[in-house]
């Protein structure tokens, strides 16, 4: 069965079902509608080779993150792979986990120019070979931020949620709060930091106490617990740059007898669907995965099919959200 076929079945023309193919927003809906269910209905498959082969075009996006078990980062992947599929473009997936040698590998895949675009959860953006590999390739950063003349983003404004986490554990009368941050050149952890930082020292108490995980893991969290209670001024409150991290330190808390969020208040980053799970469910700052993952895809597009089109950040809104463990 060949494009031309579909055509004569449809009563339409071969340009009509090639839009169609591509997800034109040019045909109308009742069109479209109709030439879809005969492409469907006949298991048509069109050839993507050929179709590179004749325009150059791979139609294949990169997206890089640090890592993909993080149940954050894979309702973002998840919405990415979505919103691309619907502008016509397919998704490869790699996780570095701060690996410098996969590092290496995906710097070597830009420059072998059968990536359209990429979009990058990861410090990966960081990578001081970025501009010898990229050749000109567009990348969007994801829950990460830069200087915006050099990508476009899309974030919260992590400074502001974590100052925003901090204060209210500290007007709910905690005095001793320290963060469990993320190990590395990550931007969302860093402002995260100086949120916190900048919280603490506005206060009367001064208490600034910082663990740095070396990756977004349960365990990293109970061991970021371990090390801040057996310091000589253990915390009387948590800000967690993760859920999965704050989730850990909780039950690690748990283990110890520590009262939560009496002797103890916890509050964690993204509101992944465990953290209201959890006993006690996890007061935490939510993020939007969903709306972040499919406005990475927009401005990807935009520069894929516009290019020259300016760099943007988007900030979306966050919220606090209240729960058992403060």
């Amino acid at each position: 069965m060949s494009v031309k076929e579909i055509a004569k079945l449809a009563g339409v023309s071969v340009a009509t079902v090639s839009r169609v193919l591509n997800n034109s927003t040019t045909v109308k809906k009742a069109t479209y509608e109709k030439v879809s269910k005969i492409i469907h209905d006949l298991g048509y498959q069109p050839n993507i080779l050929a179709r590179q082969l004749r325009t150059s075009k791979t139609s294949m996006i990169l997206v890089v993150c640090s890592d993909i078990s993080n149940p954050f980062i894979a309702s973002v992947l998840k919405s990415i792979e979505n919103n691309a599929r619907t502008a016509g473009y397919r998704t490869i997936f790699s996780s570095t986990n701060g690996i410098s040698l996969l590092i290496d590998e995906l710097l070597n895949l830009m420059a072998s120019k059968t990536l359209e675009g990429v979009i990058s959860l990861d410090e990966i953006s960081m990578h001081p070979d970025r501009e010898k590999f990229c050749n000109g390739i567009p990348w969007v950063l994801c829950g990460e931020t830069s200087d915006p003349n050099i990508f476009s983003s899309v974030s919260i404004d992590d400074d502001a949620a974590a100052y925003t986490a901090t204060k209210i554990l500290l007007e709910s009368g905690k005095k001793r709060i320290a963060l469990i941050s993320h190990a590395g050149d990550f931007s969302y952890a860093n402002k995260r930091q100086r949120g916190y930082e900048r919280a603490v020292e506005e206060s009367a108490y001064q208490y600034k106490n910082t663990v740095y995980a070396d990756e977004i893991s349960f365990k990293e969290g109970m061991d970021a617990l371990e090390e801040l209670f057996t310091s000589p001024n253990p915390p009387d409150a948590i800000v967690a740059v993760s859920d999965i991290l704050a989730i850990g330190a909780a039950q690690q808390a748990k283990k110890r007898g520590i009262e939560i969020p009496a002797k103890l208040a916890i509050i964690g980053f993204d509101d992944i669907a465990v953290a209201e799970m959890f006993s006690p469910a996890l007061s935490t700052i939510h993020q939007p995965a969903q709306e972040m993952g499919r406005i990475a895809v927009e401005l990807l597009v935009q520069k894929l099919t516009l290019p020259g089109t300016p760099n943007k950040a988007v900030e979306l809104e966050w919220t606090f959200v209240k729960r058992g463990t403060h």
